[in-house]
């Protein structure tokens, strides 16, 4: 597989673009796959640091005269992307083509949007878009959203093709493989405060790194090590060093490869959002949140509502004192941060970047109805004890019946059955049944091919199929169990988002 990925880090964008590429690219470098990086020659790039991972890089310079659209907000995209969306385009045609052929071109840039997607169609088979702004049109296979809105099944439906797979939500966060590793042997957060974390990201040209230091030394406590990482992109990072030199308990680091290790031995964090968010909830830390841009803002109030972080608010309206102020909070209240750290650690495993290795691997699925061949293939899988342990009836089913509820159904125009398949066999088996403009939906995985996702591409190419064999459908229901985590995991990435909750209790008799 080889694989084009278009993303800038710059001092004002900052880093976050590149990295989460990068460890896409690393992930697919161990399956086999050629990498090439497309990325402007920006102040602050990580040109260099890319090529010193011994990753192709073909490095765009800034246009002299780029020709800006009118609107003030296109206006800034533009100037962080350097260049007019054409020019773009033209240089990365022009760059891929040195290279060779694609297989997938992935583009991670808010100055890049469905024009400059359809402009390079052409130079691959597959085109995945990166983004978390849900804030302009794209044209694109498969697009990942990877953080935590609340609405994130909804978000792209008039922004990406109905026919685009979506990855939505931390599941899917692109996160390096040591964060897994550490997790899996993560010591339980007790509360007790010895070791904190300050990091804000690779660049932060506005220094809440410094912001985050002087609340800490307001608090007078020597007793407490300080662990402050900024990025080679960082302006202040000389400042950030001699402030760490005057003080033995903080210790200084800079562009470090082991930020899952300080996340462990760190009892609080302080930082920003984004990639830096998830890696922490990764870990099960703890932290006090500021949003440093418009983007991280809907993440980071998440985060705060489901209890995994303490959100001060905005950088550039929070003052040292306020950092300070819920720091000596977080001190004195240790079964809150017990309960923040279990919170956090719920939001994501760090297993994204497989299942989004995974999904790029992934041959097409597709449906076809069901037929009379497959009526005993249908009856060995339902009966399978990892599928018949979440059905209505989990009771196993004799053949002779089942012959007769599936030539019920093969013969009942309300009802569909299909078989789902990809070019390794049978994925899964889809039933819908539908009443006016409603459709019930039934599914299960073929046993064997569990934990794979299928289950959510399933449903997906269902909703494409009742779009275009049953339009008259515009509603589709799920009745689970509450104890069918997958299932659950599957519709809500498929976007279904709960209705009514029912409640039942069986009467007791005697």
């Amino acid at each position: 597989m080889r694989v084009v990925l278009r993303a800038d880090a710059s001092t004002s964008i900052g880093t976050g673009h590149v990295m989460r590429c990068l460890t896409l690219a690393r992930a697919l470098q161990d399956v086999g796959a050629q990498i090439l990086f497309v990325s402007r020659d920006h102040a602050g790039n990580l040109n260099d640091h890319l090529a010193e991972q011994a990753i192709a890089v073909a490095r765009l310079p800034i246009a002299a005269n780029a020709r800006l659209p009118g609107a003030a907000a296109l206006q800034a995209n533009a100037r962080a992307l350097g260049a007019s969306w054409e020019e773009d385009a033209d240089a990365t045609t022009r760059a891929v083509a040195r290279w060779g052929t694609a297989d997938w071109l992935v583009v991670d840039h808010y100055g890049l949007d469905c024009r400059w997607e359809a402009a390079v169609r052409p130079l691959t088979r597959h085109l995945m878009v990166v983004d978390d702004l849900a804030d302009r049109q794209h044209e694109c296979d498969l697009l990942l959203d990877q953080n935590d809105y609340p609405d994130r099944g909804r978000r792209y439906d008039l922004l990406a093709p109905s026919s685009s797979k979506k990855l939505l939500g931390p599941e899917y966060a692109l996160l390096r493989p040591e964060f897994v590793l550490h997790r899996a042997k993560m010591r339980v957060r007790a509360g007790t405060v010895r070791r904190i974390l300050i990091f804000f990201g690779g660049s932060n040209p506005n220094n809440e790194t410094k912001k985050a230091i002087d609340a800490f030394l307001h608090l007078g406590r020597a007793d407490i090590d300080v662990d402050v990482v900024v990025g080679e992109a960082n302006a202040h990072r000389t400042e950030i060093e001699r402030a760490c030199a005057a003080h033995t308990n903080l210790h200084y680091f800079c562009q470090i490869s082991n930020m899952a290790q300080l996340m462990a031995a760190a009892d609080l964090a302080v930082g920003g959002g984004g990639v830096a968010l998830l890696e922490r909830c990764a870990m099960y830390l703890p932290a006090i949140v500021l949003s440093l841009a418009d983007n991280q803002l809907p993440g980071c109030q998440a985060l705060a509502r489901r209890g995994g972080a303490v959100y001060v608010g905005e950088a550039s309206a929070t003052s040292a004192a306020q950092i300070a102020a819920a720091l000596a909070v977080a001190l004195r209240a240790p079964d809150l941060l017990h309960h923040m750290a279990q919170q956090a650690g719920q939001v994501t495993d760090g297993r994204g970047t497989s299942r989004v290795v995974a999904h790029m691997h992934r041959q097409p699925l597709a449906l076809r109805p069901a037929t009379a061949d497959d009526c005993e293939s249908v009856w060995r899988w339902r009966n399978d004890v990892a599928v018949r342990q979440f059905a209505t009836n989990p009771a196993p089913i004799d053949l002779p019946r089942h012959r007769q509820w599936y030539a019920a159904v093969l013969n009942d125009p309300s009802r569909a059955l299909l078989i789902g398949e990809n070019s390794q066999g049978p994925v899964g088996v889809l039933r819908y049944d539908i009443v006016g403009q409603s459709a019930t939906i039934s599914v299960f995985v073929v046993p064997g091919r569990q934990g794979a996702g299928l289950g959510t591409e399933l449903i997906q190419e269902g909703e494409a199929w009742l779009r275009e064999r049953r339009p008259e459908v515009t509603q589709v229901r799920a009745e689970i169990g509450p104890q069918n985590e997958s299932s659950i995991r599957a519709f809500t990435r498929a976007g279904f988002v709960v209705d009514r909750l029912v409640y039942v209790r069986e009467v007791r008799r005697g």
